[in-house]
């Protein structure tokens, strides 16, 4: 594919929710009032190199693309795009889109990719201070809540405080573990901090090398991208063969950029290396727990 530009087009987003993990987008379209949108052209611009961030610095939270006053049309100016893309693929594609129900006769706005691009690079960015805690909690697993992160304490799906000894019950499997004092339980928490602190610096820098290569992937071209939504034949790596993907759709473009272990050795080792130390650290929070829930076993 020819590289992607990533100079800033200005957009409209009346809203935008991004969802956990490595979901979707959503984006609510605002009433059209522009005329006709031309065709995106096909990108033949190089971006700007990746910077990688420097997280012992305060983190910006990267600003969104300033919005146009005009967004495109739905309905006919999205179909002619749509035929644009595909060309003699179209009527294909069409039947696909048609098989999930969706009504081709009013179809949403789609922007311009030129336009929709910085959006997806500026989602790429794992590192900004609402994403990386995101994306740190799932892959600490202390053992499945983000306790660590930043000195925060664990809480509960519902957001209400969860018990340090709780907290430690769930991560061993061990019932009773809620009823040890909390003396106890802190000098267990104390023990495994080195572990924690090691395995969140490693974590840290490998997601800033993450966001790195996905958004060199995304800048060179080296992704898969459709007006509306990627064809059934794009599929995910097989599980474990991936580092990290995302999937995101945003102003009418979904977008598909995974690197894989393969691309990435250094990482993929780096990997490697993060689960052995959560699995030694799942060892010894069982073992110090286990000692003074039995101390004369």
């Amino acid at each position: 594919m020819s590289p992607i530009p990533i100079q800033l087009g200005r957009l409209v987003l009346t809203g935008i929710a991004l969802a956990a993990g490595v979901g979707a987008v959503l984006v609510a379209w605002p009433k059209p009032k522009a005329a006709e949108p031309a065709v995106a052209p096909a990108p033949t611009t190089a971006a700007d190199p990746v910077v990688r961030p420097d997280l012992s610095l305060p983190l910006p939270q990267p600003a969104l693309p300033a919005p146009i006053a005009d967004p495109p049309l739905g309905g006919a100016a999205s179909e002619a795009l749509l035929a644009a893309f595909w060309g003699a693929q179209w009527p294909q594609v069409r039947a696909e889109l048609e098989g999930t129900g969706l009504d081709v006769e009013h179809l949403p706005p789609i922007w311009p990719w030129e336009v929709a691009a910085p959006m997806h690079d500026w989602y790429l960015t794992l590192t900004a201070p609402d994403r990386i805690e995101m994306v740190f909690g799932s892959m600490f697993r202390w053992p499945s809540w983000s306790f660590w992160f930043h000195g925060r304490a664990c809480t509960t799906t519902k957001g209400q405080w969860k018990t340090e000894g709780a907290f430690l019950e769930d991560a061993t499997s061990l019932p009773g573990a809620h009823l040890l004092d909390p003396e106890t339980t802190h000098a267990i928490l104390a023990e495994v901090a080195p572990l924690n602190r090691e395995l969140e610096g490693l974590l840290l820098e490998y997601i800033a090398e993450l966001e790195v290569r996905l958004r060199q992937k995304f800048r060179a071209g080296e992704i898969e991208r459709a007006p509306l939504r990627l064809r059934p034949e794009v599929r995910r790596p097989k599980f474990g063969a991936s580092l990290y993907g995302v999937r995101p759709s945003l102003l009418g473009w979904q977008i598909e950029d995974t690197l894989t272990r393969s691309e990435a050795p250094a990482l993929s080792e780096m990997l490697d290396r993060i689960e052995r130390l959560k699995l030694e650290r799942s060892a010894a929070v069982h073992s110090l727990v286990a000692a003074r829930l039995h101390p004369a076993d």
